[in-house]
């Protein structure tokens, strides 16, 4: 019980990319940027690796080329989503924080505190105010599919969600733990900084 957080599982999720050695094989399933002269680089893979909070244990990782869209971090993630289960607390940074991520995890059970993607606008002004810049809003699903996600998964999504804003220090973090009696934007704080 002392490695959950109220009870709960948390797992946190993060990628990378690590360099290989320089074979054939390897140039061939992991590319190596095009920023490098052929012959003179080496391939990079990317990894996506989902840990446990409370152990620091790595529960499952995805592995695949550094460019395409089965390489990006939300691709290789999508592979590792039968790893969450319901009632886990999934930490993240903003590179994951997306409509269609967030509805995921929510349709296995999971609750999200992700920090809010830079290129969202967060007003405090709208939504159901729940204290000072903390507030229930209606996201609302994007037009647009995104190209790791399959269009019938993406046609399953709802078509809005309730999600928290809430700002705590220079962050603007997203959760889908809605009541602010049963998590405090402190609360909500302390946890992410454990990430």
């Amino acid at each position: 019980t002392a490695w959950r957080w109220q009870g709960r599982a948390v797992k946190l999720v993060d990628g990378t990319t690590i360099t290989m050695p320089d074979t054939v094989n390897n140039q061939w399933r992991y590319p190596q940027p095009h920023t490098q002269r052929p012959g003179l680089g080496f391939p990079v893979a990317r990894v996506v690796a989902l840990l446990c909070l409370g152990t620091g244990a790595v529960l499952d990782t995805a592995l695949g080329p550094q460019a395409g869209k089965k390489g990006s971090e939300h691709a290789l993630f999508h592979t590792l989503l039968p790893a969450i289960t319901a009632g886990d607390i999934l930490l993240a940074d903003r590179y994951y924080c997306s409509y269609a991520m967030i509805a995921l995890l929510r349709a296995r059970g999971a609750d999200v505190v992700f920090q809010q993607h830079q290129r969202r606008h967060t007003d405090f002004r709208k939504g159901q105010p729940l204290g000072t810049l903390d507030h229930v809003v209606v996201w609302n699903k994007p037009a647009m599919k995104p190209s790791w996600l399959s269009q019938e998964a993406f046609d399953e999504l709802p078509e809005t969600m309730q999600l928290r804003e809430v700002r705590v220090g220079s962050k603007v973090l997203v959760s889908t733990l809605l009541s602010p009696d049963q998590v405090s934007a402190q609360g909500l704080k302390a946890l992410y900084a454990q990430r």
